[in-house]
This record gives structure tokens, C-alpha cells and sequence, in this order.
């Protein structure tokens, strides 16, 4: 009988490589960054938040040749309840508009004593509002015994509206920026003070933004807020605003959605003003609220990893 021959192993055919994890973020990351960049997130035509200098700014001081005042800076007023507020909810705005050139100053309407801390957190709040770079001597603490931090009390609006009506009578400003109905958390200190700006005098009054409450599960998208804003914006893109083939498949998509014809048309029609942090910005603003050191408890952890409004800020008009 013949010898047995061992049988030959089979071939394995090579694996295909795997991307690893930091070459797939070395190919994503460029990707959105061109996303985001060809994707401008519309404004509102009336006033360009980030580009308050544009000659078409209805708020800049012109010489008498109709030129913008090179030395002239436009003026914003952050009114908050609380110290901290500036960093947990409005760090994009106050960081994003002393980028764009704005003089920001602020107006806090109590010390945050609820808990007794307020000596502490009157400190904090300079310090927050620094590294956003807002300069102590710009910020205003009110500590008035009718104004205390409290989760179940309301303010008198006539009280609070007597404040920033003082604030802007000593230090006029072009813009004021506040909470709006719903105070992003619901806390009736927030609510008080767009309640308050109805009291204001209609013709001394400033153009005010109110920040955009978010939902309760969005407010915790992070900074997937900013792909669905940009993915929003992809309509009002100049192809399809010039070019019929785009428009027409562009016109199939959205009946796809189910977006009526009042809905797409709204799409490029800014009435919001958005307020983007990048990477540096969003460390900017987890710096400023690290300042609040009494504040530091662990599920503020959580809200800066997980809040929108560490990312992105959307201000509404509020109209007279």
C-alpha cells in the first residue's frame, strides 16, 4: 500500500484591512468640516449677529459720509437670574459675540443664595463671566431682598424690569439677550425676566433675542444639534436656489417629508440667530462653569457633556 501523504492545507485568502478608529476619525473629521463650511447656517437678514460691522447693519454708528465708525463697537446686555446661568446656557452667545467684536456686559439679577452660598457664588460669577471674556467692571450683581433664588417663587416683573430699565439708561446698549417663556429649565426666577420685558418703555427699549428652550430630550444632543441645524440649511444652498434640475429634485425630496409648501419655504428663511462653539469654544465654556466651583456637583458632569446649549445657541426676536 502507498504511503499516505499529509493533505495540503487550503489558502487562507487574506482579511481585507479594518480602518482603524483613529484613521476613521482622520477621514471624518475633514469630511464635516467641508459639511459644515458649505453648509452656512442661514441668519436673519435684518441683523447679522456675527457680522455686526457688515455696512448693512441696522445697528452701526456711521460717520456722516454713511461709513461705519471704525471705533465704534456694538453694545449687548446678557440679563440672567443666577450666577452660572452664563455658562450652563449662554456660553455660546457671550463667547461668540466677543469674537465677532462685541462690547458684552451683564446683568445678574441675584447672588444665587438659595442655598447660602451666595458670597461664594457672586465671586464665581466674575470669574465665569472672565474666561468667557467679559471683564468684571461689565458685570452687574443685583442683591435685593425681593430678587433671592428661589425654584418656587416668581419675581415681580415690575421689579426686575426697573433693574434692566437702570442698566440700559446708565450704560445704553443695542442689544439685550435673555431667557425666554419657557427659561430653558422651567425655573421661575428664568421666567421672570421675559415677563419683565414687556414693562419695559417700548420707545426706549433695545432690539431683545430671547434664548430658544430647547425640548427636553433635545437639550441633550450635544453637538449633534449642529449637523441637524446645517443639515436644515442644505435647501438654501445656491444650486438650489438657481438651478431648476436641483430645484425640481430638491422639490420631490421635501414632498417625500411631507413638508408643506408654507414649511419649505420657511427652511431659508432665517428668523432665529444661531451662535455655533467649536471645539475651543465648547472648552471655553466647561472652563467658565468649572469657575463655579460650589456648583460642581456630579450631574453637572453630565449636562457638560451632554447639553446643546454648551454648543450652540438659537436667539429669537422678540417683538414689541
Amino acid at each position: 500500500m502507498p504511503p499516505r501523504t499529509a493533505p495540503t492545507p487550503r489558502a487562507v485568502p487574506p482579511s481585507a484591512p479594518r480602518m482603524s478608529t483613529p484613521m476613521l476619525f482622520a477621514v471624518l473629521i475633514p469630511i464635516c468640516r467641508l459639511f459644515l463650511l458649505f453648509t452656512p447656517l442661514p441668519q436673519p437678514s435684518s441683523l447679522n449677529l456675527q457680522r455686526p460691522f457688515a455696512p448693512s447693519s441696522p445697528i452701526a454708528l456711521r460717520d456722516e459720509e454713511g461709513k461705519v465708525d471704525a471705533s465704534w463697537k456694538p453694545k449687548a446686555l446678557v440679563v440672567t437670574a443666577h450666577p452660572d446661568d452664563e455658562a450652563m446656557f449662554f456660553a455660546p452667545t457671550v463667547h461668540g459675540l466677543g469674537l465677532a467684536g462685541w462690547d458684552v456686559s451683564a446683568l445678574c439679577l441675584s447672588n444665587g443664595n438659595g442655598d447660602g452660598l451666595g458670597h461664594l457664588r457672586k465671586d464665581e460669577l466674575y470669574a465665569g463671566y472672565k474666561t468667557l471674556g467679559v471683564a468684571e467692571d461689565h458685570v452687574t450683581l443685583i442683591d435685593n431682598p425681593d430678587l433671592q433664588d428661589s425654584i418656587t417663587t416668581e419675581w415681580d416683573p415690575a421689579l426686575v424690569a426697573s433693574f434692566i430699565s437702570d442698566s440700559i439708561s446708565a450704560n445704553p446698549v443695542d442689544l439685550i439677550i435673555t431667557f425666554d417663556g419657557q427659561g430653558v429649565t422651567s425655573h421661575p426666577n428664568h421666567k421672570s425676566i421675559p415677563a419683565a420685558i414687556s414693562h419695559l418703555s417700548p420707545a426706549s427699549r433695545p432690539r431683545v433675542v430671547a434664548l430658544k428652550s430647547p425640548e427636553t430630550v433635545a437639550k441633550f444632543t450635544g453637538p449633534l444639534h449642529i449637523i441637524y441645524l446645517h443639515l436644515k440649511s442644505i435647501p438654501c444652498l445656491p444650486i438650489f436656489q438657481t438651478n431648476p434640475a436641483a430645484q425640481a429634485v430638491l422639490s420631490q425630496v421635501l414632498a417625500m417629508l411631507n413638508l408643506s409648501s408654507e414649511e419649505q419655504q420657511g427652511l431659508c428663511t432665517a428668523e432665529t440667530h444661531v451662535l455655533v462653539n467649536d471645539v475651543r469654544g465648547w472648552v471655553t465654556g466647561i472652563k467658565a462653569m468649572r469657575e463655579h466651583k460650589s456648583q460642581m456637583v456630579w450631574f453637572r458632569y453630565l449636562y457638560l457633556l451632554g447639553s446643546r446649549l454648551m454648543w450652540v445657541n438659537e436667539l429669537e426676536e422678540v417683538k414689541v
